[in-house]
């Protein structure tokens, strides 16, 4: 499946038959959802100020959806309200790396 040039891989295409997501709605984040880039991702998230005066009714249902994408290729697909502020905060605790000798 393709959403605007970009390939859905299996795992988002499972995640938006679970979400009752359709490729328009996927289309509608990433093109007016707030943008952020991560390491070597993209995440499109839609929130309430993201939403274009008198696209309020058509866009409701879509606040609190991210769609993270990696190159051309859409790899995740979730709802939740709390996805940037998840993202954006540094961990507490560090991950330490344990080399094996």
């Amino acid at each position: 499946m393709q959403i605007n040039q970009l390939n859905v891989s299996c795992h988002a295409a499972r995640r938006m038959a679970q979400c009752n997501l359709s490729p328009s709605d996927i289309e509608a984040v990433i093109s007016f959802g707030h943008t952020s880039f991560l390491s070597t991702a993209t995440l499109f998230f839609l929130g309430w100020r993201d939403v274009a005066r008198g696209l309020e009714r058509k866009l409701e249902r879509l606040v609190g959806t991210s769609v993270v994408t990696i190159g051309n290729r859409i790899i995740a697909v979730s709802r939740s309200a709390k996805v940037l502020t998840r993202i954006k905060r540094k961990s507490k605790h560090p991950v330490q790396v344990i080399s094996l000798r």
